[in-house]
């Protein structure tokens, strides 16, 4: 969302797979924007608001011709796919069309092995589909410093691709695993602290502000500028 703020998006297309998630979505881009944006559902059974500055759509309505007809094909400046963790049809179809791809891997053997199959369907995606998709980052998630196995998925994750891990790592915490069951992101539920309640939501913002600032330093590697193209044609 602050990403989003900062190159002030004209329209932004947010896709998910659960409607639960797009409105918890929702509800935390409101908390960044306030009134300056208004936002909106566009989700069949629930509401189709297509006018809205923000929608906030599940892949099950949007991907239908009957929907797709009433966007054009440059009316988003930015777009945001959320996809479930599994390698699975609607996350291929996500990296079909997209140009940026960000991977949380759990320090885990077999999100270890995931993660190969995942590498492995990104290059086939990329050879044969979609030429602009490139990786943004890995994220290390639920990673514990006493275990050997998880410094050793660590590691091994960071030797398959250098200089593309996040410096921010993100704990096995009891409170982010908590987040969901509680109905809000634990950057939401907790104040940011070092330690106890707000550690979880500490490394999560530090993740974001790495993610921000990778973002930029690659508009000024790419001559991006600040602005997107379309509001110099309002």
């Amino acid at each position: 969302a602050f990403d989003v703020k900062q190159f002030d998006a004209r329209r932004l297309l947010f896709v998910v797979h659960r409607l639960n998630i797009a409105r918890k979505a929702l509800s935390e881009f409101q908390r960044v924007f306030g009134s300056s944006k208004t936002m909106g559902i566009y989700s069949a059974g629930d509401s189709l608001d297509e006018n809205a500055d923000f929608i906030f759509c599940t892949v099950q309505t949007i991907n239908t011709d009957r929907h797709l007809q009433r966007f054009s094909p440059s009316e988003f400046d930015y777009i945001i796919i959320d996809t479930p963790p599994s390698l699975g049809l609607l996350s291929i179809n996500a990296m079909c069309a997209a140009n940026w791809v960000m991977v949380p891997v759990q320090a885990e053997y077999y999100a270890l092995e995931g993660f190969s199959m995942l590498m492995n369907s990104i290059k086939m995606i990329q050879r044969r589909i979609n030429r602009n998709l490139k990786i943004f980052g890995i994220v290390m998630t639920m990673v514990d410093g006493r275990s050997k196995l998880s410094t050793y998925v660590c590691d091994q994750v960071n030797k398959k691709m250098p200089n593309k891990l996040f410096n921010t790592t993100v704990r096995r915490l009891a409170k982010v695993a908590e987040a969901p069951w509680s109905g809000a992101p634990t950057v939401l539920l907790n104040e940011p602290r070092a330690s106890g309640a707000g550690a979880g939501s500490l490394e999560y913002w530090t993740l974001a502000k790495e993610f921000h600032n990778r973002v930029q330093e690659m508009r000024r590697e790419f001559g991006v500028k600040e602005h997107p193209k379309l509001l110099s044609n309002r």
